[in-house]
């Protein structure tokens, strides 16, 4: 067992005891509702080319412009989690119907089934730095293939949301750090395993292994909400408190905004290649990207309802939009002649996100 094993055994094995008496275990169930329209074009020399080497890309005839690409998908993630320190995350259902243009350009259908459905995993990270997934399965322990742990968050805790004890009905507080994360809990990817098993090759790191994100256009949101280039403007106003089944419920106001101007890299959005997608070398601002900018502006309004005495949050209805804008300008000397290479790629999505939250008895 390398010194790494070691490490994530000691932590699955030692950290249990730490945990807390009577650990709060809670049900939650999101269910999303994504639409992106992501546009791209490159040009050469100040001509716009097609991609995949067609149209006005060879041979002397036109140029063909690349058109927007519009996804959308319906996402359901439910699991199971306690606040005790390193306690297993348990999926209970993941899965994600989407629709996206085909190569014909015809919207194509598909669903998406969360490969860690009916798995307890850890969430953890390793001496790199990269986040990573360790399945319990009675007294085995396997690390799961890297694709599946991309996205993934840390254990929600949306406790930052809940109004102080004193907080006056209309009198607006501020939404800090604290709050960001809670919220970005409530952002989760689902993902495949085309190989059908969820592991890697040795060390669970996944070589052949083909994951696909579902919910098309998460990926966009996840990196914007965690990067630290996204400036916060968050506030939140006690709207009010109503009775339910004999319970004291408070109903929360949410008004939250990202904005950021930045390189692609800062922002966190290099890698997504405006599709929405994790990943990819050839989006603007990865690789030997050469003068990089970016844009984006996120936006989340709603209500939560909070428990005033059990102090929990126990249900969320929040809707975004989302903009980015990147571009990048590059020069490429080709047989001895120099080119200048640009990119230029815009996303602009829309957001129904709905959450309950309940303990499990």
């Amino acid at each position: 067992m390398n010194p790494r094993s070691i490490g994530i055994a000691f932590l699955l094995v030692v950290a249990p005891a730490r945990a807390q008496e009577r650990p709060l275990v809670q049900r939650f169930r999101i269910e999303s509702e994504l639409a992106t329209v992501a546009t791209r074009s490159t040009l050469v020399d100040g001509e716009e080319r097609a991609f995949g080497g067609g149209g006005g890309g060879r041979g002397g005839g036109p140029s063909i412009p690349s058109g927007p690409s519009e996804t959308s998908s319906r996402a359901v993630v439910g699991f199971e989690e306690s606040n005790a320190p390193h306690a297993p995350r348990r999926y209970l259902e993941l899965h994600a119907d989407e629709t996206r243009a085909g190569r014909d350009g015809l919207p194509q259908a598909s669903r998406v089934e969360g490969a860690l459905t009916g798995r307890s995993v850890v969430r953890a990270v390793d001496d790199q730095g990269q986040v990573l997934l360790v399945e319990l399965d009675g007294d085995q322990r396997r690390e799961l293939a890297s694709e599946l742990a991309t996205g993934v968050p840390a254990r929600v805790d949306l406790a930052p949301l809940v109004p102080k004890s004193d907080q006056k009905d209309g009198v607006e507080y501020a939404l800090d750090a604290p709050a960001r994360a809670a919220l970005r809990g409530l952002f989760h990817p689902v993902t495949s395993d085309r190989r059908g098993g969820g592991f890697g090759g040795p060390g669970g790191r996944g070589r052949g292994s083909r994951g696909r994100p579902g919910g098309s256009g998460i990926a966009e949101w996840i990196a914007l909400l965690e990067s630290e280039a996204m400036k916060l403007e968050g506030k939140a106003t006690l709207a009010g408190v109503v009775e339910v089944d004999g319970r004291s419920i408070a109903r929360v106001r949410i008004e939250f905004a990202l904005r950021g101007a930045d390189t692609p890299a800062r922002l966190g959005i290099a890698g997504l290649g405006g599709t929405g997608g994790f990943g990819g070398r050839g989006a603007p601002g990865g690789e030997n990207a050469g003068e990089a900018k970016a844009e984006a502006t996120l936006t989340l309004t709603g209500e939560i309802q909070v428990d005033r005495a059990a102090r929990r949050v126990i249900a969320v209805d929040l809707k975004g939009t989302l903009e980015s804008m990147s571009s990048t300008k590059r020069e490429v000397e080709r047989d001895g002649k120099k080119s200048v290479f640009e990119t230029r790629a815009t996303s602009t999505g829309t957001l129904a996100l709905r959450a309950t939250v309940g303990p499990v008895d």
